[in-house]
């Protein structure tokens, strides 16, 4: 039973990217992620990097991440952003909606997760690109 839960959602999660996709809903997904961008300290044009790597995967995501990097479309601080949140948040519906199967609530694993995640990148961003001390002093 639980197998053909598992099946079901993760199919349902499949046909619903397809939708998003299909409908152009990416757009407006975008901007409700902007105070998530915004907190965490990257750009805008980090935003629908880090919606693909959330809803879709991090070897999506990443691949995504590598060629804007390469071709300069995507800052250092955007890039490290970007994987450093991805990597936190990655497969949030499915993990929440698996984990709910089980009986967990849904508030606890999703908001606290984002919550974490939004806060320990912001971090992680600011402590990163912070100005570095000159090397000749001793």
């Amino acid at each position: 039973v639980n197998c053909v839960c598992i099946y079901c959602i993760i199919t349902l999660l499949l046909l619903m990217h397809k939708a998003i996709d299909h409908y152009n809903i990416t757009r407006w997904l975008e901007m409700l992620l902007m105070p998530l961008i915004k907190a965490v300290g990257v750009s805008r044009k980090a935003a629908s990097t880090i919606f693909v790597g959330m809803s879709m995967g991090l070897i999506y995501g990443s691949g995504l991440i590598i060629r804007a990097a390469r071709s300069g479309e995507m800052s250092r601080r955007d890039v490290f952003g970007s994987v450093t949140l991805m990597g936190l948040v990655h497969a949030i519906i499915e993990d929440t909606l698996l984990l709910r199967m089980i009986g967990a609530h849904w508030s606890v694993i999703l908001v606290f997760r984002l919550l974490f995640a939004v806060c320990l990148t912001a971090l992680a961003t600011r402590w990163w690109m912070r100005p570095k001390p000159s090397g000749g002093e001793a």
